[in-house]
C-alpha cells in the first residue's frame, strides 16, 4: 500500500482496526483481505437473499484515500463512545488514621 510509503513503520494495528469497524457498521461477514499496492481489496460472501438462490462473492478495492478516510471515521467514531475522564481519587493523607484501643481488662 501507499499508504506507509515514506514512513519509517507501517501501523497495520491502525488500519485493520478501522477496516474491522467498516466491516462491522456494514454487517459484513465471511471476509478475506489482500493487500495489493493500490490498497486492500476487500472480498466478502454474501449471503443469498429473497432475490437470490445462492450466497455470492463480493469483491471491493479500498483505495489509500479509501483507508485514510474510513481511519479517520473510526477515530471520530471512538471519540464520542470515550467515556468522560475519571477525576484522580483523593490523595491519602500521610499521617497515619487514628486507631481505635480497646481498653485494656482491669487487673485484680
Amino acid at each position: 500500500m501507499k499508504l506507509f510509503a515514506g514512513l519509517s513503520r507501517t501501523d497495520y494495528e491502525d488500519v485493520l482496526g478501522a477496516v474491522g469497524a467498516l466491516v462491522d457498521e456494514r454487517g459484513w461477514s465471511d471476509i478475506s483481505l489482500m493487500e495489493v499496492d493500490e490498497g486492500l481489496i476487500v472480498q466478502l460472501l454474501v449471503k443469498p437473499s429473497l432475490r437470490q438462490a445462492r450466497p455470492h462473492l463480493e469483491t471491493y478495492l479500498l483505495t489509500d484515500a479509501d483507508l485514510e478516510r474510513v481511519q479517520q471515521d473510526a477515530l471520530r467514531l471512538r471519540r464520542k463512545k470515550a467515556p468522560p475522564p475519571v477525576s484522580a481519587p483523593p490523595r491519602a493523607s500521610r499521617r497515619p488514621a487514628p486507631r481505635r484501643h480497646r481498653p485494656c481488662p482491669r487487673l485484680q
